[in-house]
């Protein structure tokens, strides 16, 4: 974004449970990575906007869900 916010949107099947996590590095252990939001999917697609993705040149994204 021009902010240098980043948008992250994401789906899952409605009524599951979701975190959103981030990391500066794709290897971490999932344990090192940082939960950016929690939720549960609905029937529309989530978007998300990481404003503090200008922290760090690289960051990664994943979606964890049970």
């Amino acid at each position: 974004l021009s902010d240098g916010a980043f948008a992250v949107t994401f789906a899952g099947p409605a009524g599951q449970p979701y975190k959103l996590l981030s990391s500066p590095e794709a290897a971490l252990t999932l344990s090192s990575w940082t939960v950016l939001t929690t939720g549960v999917f609905g029937e529309s697609p989530t978007t998300y906007t990481d404003h503090s993705a200008t922290n760090d040149p690289v960051r990664f994204y994943r979606i964890s869900s049970p």
